[in-house]
């Protein structure tokens, strides 16, 4: 995925390429009105759709691949996009897309499944929990200062998300 600056009005043209035989092809090109190109870890592709976070808006827009068209869809209400604390994975089917999403205040982790037209809870995990069961209740490990920095991967389906601590990566299944 190729996304570049059409003008100075933040029109951005997307053009997705596909691999055949050996050969790099457009797959297809579309131009919207974004506030900046989306980070390459914003971005997952589910079936014919790319979902891209969008941190400015706080939406998620979707590329249809077929259609060459973009549509947005709202985040669940209290979520903020932001590029350490949100990250998009792929659902088991077609219709759906997990966004796992930490809310750093309540140190909650939160996983939304979008599908069709709402977006389910699936899960909250308490973090000041989980470090408690790490003997991490005080925040430190080894006398040295724990801080929660950001959400480095999410599996498909979330199945799992690694969380990155100070020195320490967290993997929770």
């Amino acid at each position: 995925m190729l996304v570049e600056r059409v003008d100075e009005n933040k029109v951005f043209r997307v053009r997705v390429y596909m691999l055949r035989h050996g050969v790099w092809c457009m797959h297809t090109s579309s131009t919207t009105q974004i506030p900046l190109p989306p980070l390459p870890r914003k971005v997952v592709l589910v079936d014919n759709k790319i979902y891209i976070a969008d941190k400015f808006s706080d939406d998620i827009i979707v590329l249809d691949l077929p259609a060459s068209s973009f549509s947005k869809i709202s985040v669940p209400q209290g979520v903020q996009c932001h590029h350490y604390t949100t990250i998009l994975s792929r659902a088991d089917d077609a219709s759906g897309v997990y966004l796992t999403h930490v809310h750093v205040k309540e140190l909650q982790l939160c996983i939304w499944l979008h599908k069709g037209h709402n977006w389910l809870l699936v899960d909250t995990i308490c973090l000041r929990q989980m470090w408690a069961n790490l003997r991490m209740l005080d925040h430190t490990v080894e006398d040295e200062d724990v801080d929660f920095h950001f959400l480095s991967h999410v599996g498909d389906n979330a199945e799992f998300v690694l969380l990155e601590m100070s020195n320490c990566k967290l993997h929770l299944d």
